[in-house]
């Protein structure tokens, strides 16, 4: 009689926490709908600021004299607009992405592999993290050739999380070591590897910062 009152007692906080998963991803998807809806809007808005810009940049060339002080500082202006409307693009395509993995998730679906260039995401997602490490030197040594096999979202999450980290090991430091020339600087690198007769990518986040105190 024990026994069974343990078992039942069991069987109903896993009801419990099933139907709370379930809710869980009911509203998951409820918000991944309204994201993918936020991100698309945002493309759509970024091709029509594309257009803008490029008639003002055809504009600035037909009505300034290439001499003119004015023609240059146009052109550093449209330069700039250019690669925020990049920054733009590159996140909220990440969003999509993102979106697409928790989507799959929620719907207890798995997100299936692909083959990947990493340069291509560990750029993006540098951009996506630009806020949390811009106030630190960042150096990138990606071959543009070296590719994986994995799930997208996977990795772009697990290089946000270190860059993140490395960032929060920099800026944790003792006040000591703030006079070091070298403090402030993210290091993101990445090589392809033979183990046991097996290709492996190994990804490689070094800050320097104080690291963990004894």
């Amino acid at each position: 009689y024990e026994r069974s009152l343990i078992s039942l007692g069991k069987a109903e906080q896993k009801l419990a926490q099933a139907e709370k998963l379930a809710a869980l991803g009911q509203l998951i998807v409820g918000v991944s709908d309204d994201l993918g809806t936020k991100a698309g809007d945002v493309l759509l808005a970024a091709k029509e600021l594309s257009h803008a810009i490029e008639e003002v940049a055809l504009s600035g060339r037909e009505t300034l004299d290439p001499k003119d002080p004015r023609t240059l500082e146009l052109n550093r202006t449209v330069e700039s607009m250019r690669c925020m409307l990049v920054f733009l693009e590159k996140g909220a395509h990440a969003i999509q992405r993102m979106n697409q993995a928790l989507s799959h998730y929620a719907g207890g679906e798995d997100e299936s592999v692909s083959d990947l260039g990493l340069a291509e995401i560990c750029e993006d997602i540098r951009l996506i993290v630009h806020g949390r490490i811009r106030q630190h030197k960042f150096e990138q040594n990606i071959p543009s050739d070296l590719r994986l096999v994995a799930k997208r979202s996977e990795v772009e999450r697990v290089l946000g999380n270190l860059l993140t980290n490395a960032s929060d090991a920099i800026s944790d430091s003792p006040a000591e070591l703030q006079a070091d020339e070298e403090l402030g600087v993210i290091r993101l690198s990445a090589k392809e590897v033979v183990r046991e007769a097996r290709e492996w990518v190994v990804i490689e986040v070094e800050d320097t910062g104080g690291g963990i105190p004894d």
